[in-house]
């Protein structure tokens, strides 16, 4: 439908009322109740607008349910409200939230503006596993430039990001699929199906446990938990040994998909597709660089389980079926012919503890892909911003991941204060008592 309005009205720029009057037509036809409790005081403009925005491909009666699912979440902190809503979403209507990923994609590109002082502007829109590859790349090569040059690290990131473009230096992101752990050998024997490896390092106990997550993580220090598992009862689906590629991809996000809510929160597989969509196409998501749920293609994650992508490098974690933590030392995924690595090629299983104050960099990557943020109560920054704090001081506590967490500044500093008690728990959640 075709609106007619003017920015003059709203003392907005178009650019700027756009935005907004999108807002407000949702608002309006879809969330009533939404705007009740904006003029009940129980949730501001901007969160309401946060809302709409994520529901606006949703019909009236699934609108109604999210906000039932929310109503005790309003008044949280934006992130944690985007990420509830989105989550709440998916579980009722899938395809509502495919829908919205698809019209997301679908207006991606790259802009260049001139600008007056000599240099140009790019902004650039990507779908998030291409975003993440590219970014993966670029950070290792920032860092290096940025020791060597001393310049600042958003400088250096345009110097590695042109460097790239021309083919100067390559790079690799590396993907963490949990899925439950007695899932773990038979996805593995299948990963490793057409390109037999006799080495197949078979899963043992890791060190440590962690919470909910089928995760992707970047290399170096940068982790984005590309996960698909919150919370909840697992469910996990097996594919058949001849399935193919996508099958088992479906499977994965299946298995993930389990330890997000129990018998009856997903919605009905057979209802028909709404505007064609086609939900085998994709694969719901959470933590790939966020904690927010995202959609990824399923061809790209059958790829990367399949070792034919050429950049990424996978290992499969077994986690608890229960809470999501990791059981399991990582699976690394062996390359095939279709990959730019040698075929077959498998990377050896991580050294996750250390006696040394510093943890390994696979230690620290690993518990960064598991808390994926800060674990201060409350606290949603990224774990790519955080210390990893040793719970029990070191030497006394080893250096892995039974006794390391990711802790923002901030809250690293009030750990430390006098009175404060923390404790890391088997299952990876945390106690923390205050004085």
């Amino acid at each position: 439908m075709r609106r007619t309005w003017s920015p003059e009205v709203l003392g907005l720029s178009a650019q700027q009322a756009g935005p907004t009057v999108d807002a407000a037509v949702v608002l309006a036809s879809k969330l009533p109740s939404l705007v009740d409790a904006m003029g009940a005081g129980r949730v501001d403009a901007y969160r309401a607008g946060v809302i709409a925005a994520e529901l606006r491909e949703a019909p009236r009666a699934v609108c109604d349910e999210v906000l039932a699912r929310i109503d005790g979440s309003l008044g949280t902190p934006v992130g944690v409200l985007r990420h509830r809503t989105r989550r709440a979403l998916e579980l009722v209507d899938k395809k509502s939230l495919i829908a919205k990923a698809t019209r997301a994609r679908s207006e991606h590109g790259l802009r260049m503006v001139p600008t007056d002082d000599s240099t140009d502007t790019w902004t650039a829109v990507l779908p998030t596993e291409q975003s993440r590859e590219a970014w993966a790349a670029l950070e290792p090569l920032a860092k290096q430039i940025r020791a060597a040059e001393g310049v600042t690290l958003d400088l250096a990131r345009a110097k590695a990001m042109t460097q790239l473009m021309l083919g100067h230096c390559s790079g690799t992101f590396h993907v963490h699929f949990a899925v439950p752990a007695d899932q773990t050998q038979d996805l593995a024997a299948r990963m490793s199906r057409d390109c037999p490896d006799p080495a197949t390092p078979q899963a043992t106990p890791a060190r440590s446990t962690s919470k909910p997550a089928a995760t992707a993580e970047a290399p170096v220090e940068t982790d984005a938990p590309a996960d698909a598992a919150d919370d909840g009862q697992p469910q996990p689906t097996e594919p058949a040994d001849d399935s193919p590629p996508r099958d088992q991809a479906r499977a994965v996000a299946d298995q993930a998909d389990g330890l997000l809510a129990p018998d009856g929160d997903e919605p009905d597989d057979d209802e028909p597709d709404r505007d064609g969509l086609d939900e085998e196409e994709w694969v719901v998501v959470t933590g790939l660089g966020t904690a927010c749920t995202t959609i990824v293609p399923s061809d790209w994650v059958a790829d990367v389980l399949a070792g034919r992508h050429g950049r990424v490098e996978a290992d499969v974690i077994g986690c608890d079926p229960t809470t999501g933590g990791f059981v399991t030392d990582p699976i690394p995924v062996p390359t095939t012919s279709d990959s730019k690595s040698p075929p077959g090629r498998r990377r050896p299983t991580p050294n996750l503890a250390t006696t040394a104050y510093h943890p390994t960099k696979a230690c620290r990557a690993y518990v960064k892909a598991r808390d994926q943020r800060c674990r201060f109560p409350g606290c949603t920054a990224s774990a790519y911003f955080t210390d990893l704090d040793h719970v029990r001081p070191w030497p006394l506590g080893p250096t892995d991941p039974t006794n390391l967490a990711c802790l923002c500044r901030r809250h690293h500093r009030i750990k430390q204060r006098p009175g404060w008690q923390v404790r890391l728990n088997p299952d990876a959640s945390m106690d923390w008592t205050d004085p």
